[in-house]
């Protein structure tokens, strides 16, 4: 958020998207984290580990910040990312807490990967007929190593780089 803030060109365009009062809210106490699954693989002659605990942390938005009655759901911010970019992670509510903006979320499974799914999402109605003033690609650094030819990424998933540039492009058109 402080990125886009700092920026005289983005933060422009920032000031021009409708600001929400987002706040935080913790949890009084720290809670068991729902990671650990290969803490449970390691032999039992392993250092025992200590439990994780968590502060849970919600972003809540005031309540007359919700859609319209008519289905209005453009979005002036977009994210699309990768499964780090769930709701479940919180990345997104923390993203709309720093901007104190509303945005669009979506997500892929790397099975699919950062690339196909921008891809995807550049083609889709979503972005052809409102498109985002701001757009916030989440990509693991994974998949910047690894480009859309990847030889081990799933075949049907496979394209050259170059026509992932091509077809990026065309979409946004």
């Amino acid at each position: 958020g402080n990125r886009l803030k700092s920026d005289p060109a983005s933060s422009h365009v920032l000031d021009l998207i409708p600001k929400i009062d987002y706040q935080i809210q913790k949890k009084a106490s720290k809670v068991r984290a729902k990671v650990g699954d290969l803490v449970a693989q390691l032999p039992a002659s392993a250092p025992k580990q200590d439990i994780e605990m968590i502060q849970v942390i919600r972003y809540i938005a005031p309540a007359d910040s919700a859609n319209s009655l008519t289905g209005d759901t453009h979005k002036s911010i977009a994210l699309v990312g990768s499964s780090y970019s769930a709701p479940w992670t919180t990345f997104p509510s923390a993203i709309r807490y720093s901007l104190q903006r509303d945005m669009a979320d979506t997500f892929v499974p790397a099975t699919l990967g950062s690339w196909q799914g921008m891809l995807a999402y550049l083609k889709d109605d979503s972005f052809k007929y409102n498109r985002p003033k701001i757009l916030i690609w989440e990509i693991p650094e994974r998949d910047m190593i690894a480009p859309p030819e990847y030889k081990y990424r799933e075949a049907r998933y496979q394209m050259k780089s170059n026509d992932w540039l091509e077809q990026a492009l065309a979409a946004m058109k």
